[in-house]
């Protein structure tokens, strides 16, 4: 059974001794404080899994396509906006290459006319083609990395309930740390994140070498 925000807040009370009456009503920490530090731990934990190129934040977008007449492709409606970067991009089978905005800027200097792109360059929230596209592709696609909607306290946690005990344990040693006036333990759980997103990639990136039976 998936675990909800508030399933992980009401197990970081008892570690935090926090209830009262064991109701799962808080006197120090509200569920509108837990909850913020919750939101801004899975924030970092995106960006960790993100620097380390991991599937579990990588996504597909298949309904933007490229426009005639035009050397951009706006996408600032990606994902809602949340994401992070962008890993590649194809038209069919064709991946095409990404340039530097600058190489890109001197191109386009000697590029006139209409053609399907072969190179694209990242400006904000626009990817740009040296010279107008010669048709809306319908078969653009673009992976990219994803960022994780800020939480609300009845909403699923991500990444199917994998990290959800870390989660916890950082959720409560961030909320001590802010009673304590502790400013050095960010620096701290970001370390601990960066080991833990390491640890998950090298679980997960592990290939057995298949077993080859030979009979003599």
């Amino acid at each position: 059974m998936a675990e909800t925000a508030q399933n992980i807040i009401d197990s970081a009370r008892y570690d935090l001794m926090d209830y009262v009456d064991g109701v799962g009503v808080g006197i120090e920490y509200d569920d509108v404080e837990l909850l913020n530090y919750l939101n801004r731990l899975i924030g970092l934990m995106d960006s960790q899994l993100s620097a380390l190129s991991s599937d579990l934040v990588e996504a597909e977008e298949t309904s933007i396509n490229t426009v005639a007449s035009q050397n951009y492709v706006d996408i600032s409606g990606l994902n809602s906006g949340l994401w992070t970067r962008i890993r590649s991009v194809w038209i069919g089978s064709s991946r095409l290459e990404q340039v530097s905005l600058n190489y890109m800027r001197y191109t386009r200097q000697f590029r006139s006319g209409e053609a399907e792109p072969t190179i694209w360059a990242l400006s904000n929230n626009y990817i740009l083609f040296p010279q107008d596209c010669d048709a809306a592709h319908t078969d653009l696609n673009i992976y990219y990395d994803k960022k994780t909607a800020a939480l609300a306290l009845t909403d699923n946690m991500p990444y199917s309930d994998r990290f959800n005990e870390f989660f916890r344990e950082m959720l409560v040693l961030l909320g001590r740390g802010r009673k304590k006036g502790l400013t050095s333990i960010d620096s701290a759980i970001t370390q601990m994140f960066k080991g833990r997103a390491m640890q998950e990639e090298i679980q997960r990136g592990f290939i057995p070498k298949p077993y080859n039976y030979q009979e003599f």
